[in-house]
């Protein structure tokens, strides 16, 4: 008994001794702890809607994340690039707001350079709910300086005109187009 008693506790202590000895491996990257981090905060703005853009993003696997986001732009945007093929059911002018979601898969690990991964979002017009989704989304990270990177993102996808036209099929609308996201954002890593 006093043997096994030995043993186990020498297992123990082997087992052990590689965590005891191990060390915050930070301190040897000369990357001011950003190896280490797991949220970013960003702002940003969508060329094409001509959206200004504030989002967190936040880790949650090694090569997973989910960035959430809110947007602000006004309907008269939408109604130029939308000339000969207006949505019906969109007020004459007036303020929009957007909530996104955004789940990126990294290629490299957390917010290292190359993305890819789906971009349901919701627009709010004068109290009307008017969805998007972008299908593929991707796009680059790269370290400006310190803690602040640079983000490009594009996507392809679907935008309804309301949420009222989900209610049948919504994919043979008549206010169903294409939607092309294309943001820029600056991010600040901690």
């Amino acid at each position: 008994m006093k043997t096994l008693r030995l043993f186990a506790l020498t297992v123990i202590l082997l087992y052990n001794l590689p965590a005891l000895a191990q060390e915050d491996i930070d301190r040897y990257f000369e990357d001011d702890s950003f190896s280490g981090s797991s949220k970013l905060i960003k702002v940003g703005y969508d060329a094409l809607y001509n959206e200004k853009l504030v989002s967190f993003e936040h880790r949650l696997f090694v090569h997973v994340s989910l960035e959430h986001t809110i947007g602000f732009s006004d309907v008269d945007r939408l109604h130029k690039l939308f000339p000969n093929f207006p949505v019906q059911t969109l007020p004459e002018s007036g303020n929009l707001i957007t909530i996104m979601t955004f789940l990126r898969l990294y290629k490299m690990g957390y917010f290292e350079r190359l993305y890819a991964g789906v971009m349901p979002r919701i627009t709010i017009i004068d109290g009307r709910m008017y969805g998007d989704i972008a299908f593929v989304a991707f796009g680059y990270q790269r370290p400006i300086k310190g803690r602040l990177l640079f983000d490009i993102s594009s996507g392809i996808g679907i935008r309804f005109a309301d949420m009222e036209s989900l209610q049948g099929n919504p994919f043979f609308g008549d206010d169903v187009r294409s939607y092309f996201p294309m943001q820029f954002k600056l991010c600040y890593v901690f």
